[in-house]
């Protein structure tokens, strides 16, 4: 079994048939700082797909050096915080926390440790991100109303779904508000029916 790091960061045959079936240059930045957990991490994994093919363009912003550059790609991206993968290709746009590059234990945390990184899933959050862009269409989530449902546009931040939304529109999601009506459901991909308070017929 080969354990070299280069093995380990080596990307699988599905990730390099994706990006071999991509129609164009796809830009990837990390917007993180060099001290981050996952910096190496993501470092060893970008610099392979950039050299899978050359159709992958990785750049790296540290938020606290580079502030004109941070303040450009979070208004960009709409992000409010560093700690992002931002994906770029033919004019649609994505990101990824990097929180969700890794699985974690949080056990240590009780005894007033740090967390522990149990695993590092950058292949697959960084290809579906990718996969998500290359669709020909966006997917839609639609927001089911007349119920007493949470908004999509409702701004409270206690009781608005606006920032749910945000996230969804984020992973390259179109979100609409839809009305139940005559029984039929609506065409969409995911039907978000956020805490009716009344009975659907």
């Amino acid at each position: 079994v080969d354990l070299s790091r280069a093995s380990y960061f080596a990307l699988t045959p599905a990730t390099l048939e994706l990006l071999d079936k991509a129609p164009g240059p796809i830009k990837i930045t990390a917007l993180m700082t060099p001290n981050h957990e996952l910096f190496r991490d993501v470092r060893g994994l970008l610099r392979e797909y950039a050299f899978a093919g050359g159709k992958v363009q990785v750049e790296f912003v540290d938020p606290h050096r580079d502030l004109s550059r941070s303040k450009e790609l979070a208004l960009q991206y709409d992000v409010n915080a560093p700690n992002y993968l931002l994906f770029e290709t033919q004019g649609r746009l994505s990101s990824i926390p990097l929180r969700e590059l890794a699985d974690y234990d949080y056990t240590p945390m009780l005894a007033g440790g740090a967390k522990a990184i149990t695993a590092f899933r950058g292949e697959y959050a960084v290809s579906a991100a990718i996969h998500g862009l290359l669709q020909e269409r966006k997917p839609v989530a639609a927001f089911l109303t007349d119920h007493g449902e949470k908004s999509a546009e409702d701004f409270d931040p206690m009781h608005g779904y606006s920032r749910i939304a945000r996230l969804i529109r984020r992973n390259n999601f179109e979100v609409q508000t839809v009305h139940f009506e005559s029984g039929a459901l609506p065409v969409c991909d995911v039907l978000v029916v956020a805490g009716p308070t009344r009975r659907l017929p």
